[in-house]
């Protein structure tokens, strides 16, 4: 398996920072395959039928994790992932976890526009993320609209 080694270690400073962390791209552009790369970690799928329920107890699935690094890839399939995520980082602080989702530059958009996820995970430097995306707006002519 081919190592990314830069990857991999912003992935560890994140884990530094915050307890949970989130990789997003374009499809097909390696996402699983630097999540499963990451030493110890527990990998579940949501593509999978039998992951999707992981929603109805997220409790119990993240208290009996094998791994205190736990990776929810394509999290968008889940049903309520914005509350798991939320119940991981407020309840479950020692365990590490990384969502990974496709994106495009309208899920960048929706997801400025969602002020609850910024507050939510206490965005630093707010102040600069909305200048660039000030920015990138006023540069996109008009794509944003």
């Amino acid at each position: 398996m081919w190592q990314r080694g830069w990857w991999q270690e912003r992935i560890e400073a994140a884990w530094a920072r915050r307890s949970v962390a989130w990789r997003m791209g374009v499809r097909r552009t390696g996402k699983t395959v630097l999540c499963r790369s990451l030493p110890d970690v527990e990998c579940f799928d949501c593509e999978r039928p039998s992951v999707r329920r992981v929603p109805e107890d997220p409790e119990s699935t993240l208290a009996r994790s094998d791994s205190r690094r736990v990776v929810l890839d394509e999290i968008r399939r889940l049903d309520r992932p914005a509350e798991l995520l939320e119940i991981a980082a407020d309840q479950f602080p020692g365990v590490k976890l990384i969502a990974t989702d496709e994106s495009d530059h309208q899920d960048l958009v929706d997801a400025y526009r969602a002020k609850d996820v910024l507050e939510s995970f206490r965005l630093e430097r707010r102040r600069s993320f909305q200048r660039l995306l000030e920015l990138l707006l006023v540069q996109s002519s008009g794509i944003f609209a």
